[in-house]
């Protein structure tokens, strides 16, 4: 049997009218014993999974993660609630936002940390973006 080239290499140009594959979820391993141009010198394997590390308690989608300067706490959205997991990731309840839906970005400064709603368009109708400013010490007494 002929070989088309099925596992080979995955590249995504800037421009999706150019190239647009992406390998997801997979990872290719080489036989060493195996001689090139042979038959199944790459397999591509499943990756193993996802291994859970903490559990928001409101059970929705995460929106955004953010590790805090410093590396002391991990800021995360999860439908309208701003969480601050600590270092063992116990998460506590620090801040809520207007929407439960779309995606957030978040950043720091060191001293204070923004979360930013990823501006909305419906139908036309522009919704402005939400801005909440959490200060150093609300987040550290979490």
């Amino acid at each position: 049997m002929p070989d088309f080239g099925f596992v080979g290499a995955s590249y995504e140009a800037p421009s999706i009218y150019q190239d647009a594959q992406e390998c997801i979820n997979f990872f290719p391993e080489v036989d060493p014993a195996k001689q090139q141009g042979e038959r199944g010198v790459i397999a591509l394997y499943p990756t193993p999974g996802l291994t859970v590390k903490a559990v928001l308690p409101n059970l929705q989608e995460v929106r955004g993660l953010h590790s805090v300067s410093g590396g002391e706490q991990l800021i995360a959205v999860c439908g309208p609630y701003v969480y601050a997991l600590t270092a063992n990731l116990v998460p506590s309840v620090i801040g809520q936002l207007n929407s439960s839906t779309g995606i957030v970005k978040i950043t720091d400064n060191g001293v204070n940390v923004y979360i930013v709603e990823v501006l909305i368009v419906t139908h036309g109708t522009y919704q402005a973006p939400q801005l909440l400013c959490l200060q150093a010490q609300q987040v550290a007494q979490h």
